[in-house]
């Protein structure tokens, strides 16, 4: 999972091609784009006092316990083609 806001002042949008051509061909890649946060926007709480637990903290744990859900309730198959035996 790659992480950045659109409106991240340090990361140009022309910079983001990168990961979106890489999510684009692999399945196992996922880019999410906020539209707020600015740069390391998911520090949260007072700037001399932050929370200990940041918004990527959270966003990380979401991300993996979606990840096991989906596991667990995927429907199993096989790529295998079934195998023919002849019976005369």
């Amino acid at each position: 999972m790659l992480v950045n806001s659109v409106d991240d002042p340090l990361v140009h949008d022309s910079l983001l091609s990168i990961p979106k051509a890489l999510a684009a061909k692999k399945e196992n890649v996922v880019v999410v784009l906020p539209l707020h946060g600015g740069h390391l926007g998911f520090f949260e709480g007072a700037v001399l006092f932050p929370e200990p637990l940041t918004w990527m903290d959270k966003l990380l744990v979401q991300y993996a316990n979606a990840i096991c859900h989906w596991e667990k309730t995927k429907p199993h198959c096989s790529d295998a083609e079934p195998v023919e035996t002849d019976q005369q």
